[in-house]
């Protein structure tokens, strides 16, 4: 794919960021839709306790959240610092994605 991005000289950087976590996210989901057609994830409390309250496509960017939340082993601590970082949250692993400005 081939983004066109014309921002104001003051937006710029805002712009360009905001547009690289907008595609990031789309292919992942894609990415996602394609490995694990159907697939969904529970919605449940925190740490996977207790029934689960419903499901979401794991596709989605909520759904890419939830799946990591659940599988998530490191300390209460390091999830708690991670809250104050949402551009960390769900997939990240091996992004193939690649942006060149110009």
């Amino acid at each position: 794919w081939e983004v066109e991005a014309r921002p104001f000289a003051v937006a710029e950087d805002l712009v360009l960021k905001l547009t690289e976590m907008t595609i990031t996210t789309l292919i992942r989901n894609l990415q996602t839709r394609m490995q694990c057609p159907g697939e969904v994830v529970e919605i449940k409390s925190p740490r996977g306790y207790g029934a689960s309250l419903g499901e979401v496509p794991i596709d989605s960017w909520i759904g890419g959240v939830l799946e990591a939340h659940l599988t998530d082993t490191r300390s209460t601590l390091d999830q708690t610092l991670t809250l104050f970082q949402p551009w960390t949250w769900g997939r990240s692993e091996d992004d193939s994605v690649k942006y060149k400005w110009r």
